[in-house]
């Protein structure tokens, strides 16, 4: 049975407690799907490399988002991406998720302009274009 989207939404777009947080291994920590996205984009590709088959265990077991855990798990899993092809394939997928989740809960986004996706000013709020 799927999960009912705006339950998903409302987990996922929440802040975690700093033990539930994402904790990347150069000292970056994520505390919500929006930071995650963001932090995807500012860490070194070599940390993204090493967590390349972490990453869904946490949107799964702490966000509750069972579709976005099996992209990144199956992109985890594709020995043709590495480096930035690995972290730009994994940016967009919890880029193009996390806009799916805050349509749904009709949210502000903050995490950044879809026109300045992976440069520019970042947690700038930009209204959505109807």
């Amino acid at each position: 049975m799927p999960q009912r989207l705006a339950a998903i939404a409302t987990r996922a777009l929440a802040r975690t407690s700093h033990e539930q947080a994402f904790h990347f291994a150069n000292g970056t920590v994520s505390y919500s799907l929006a930071e995650f996205a963001t932090h995807l984009r500012t860490v070194d590709a070599g940390t993204v490399q090493y967590h390349r088959g972490h990453f869904h265990y946490w949107v799964d077991g702490v966000l509750g988002d069972k579709t976005l855990a099996t992209r990144l798990r199956m992109l985890g899993e594709r020995p043709d991406l590495a480096g930035e092809t690995l972290r730009e394939a994994f940016a967009n997928a919890v880029d193009t998720r996390l806009e799916t989740l805050e349509r749904e809960t009709g949210a502000l986004k903050t995490h950044r302009s879809e026109t300045h996706r992976g440069k520019g000013p970042r947690n700038v709020p930009v209204r959505r274009r109807k």
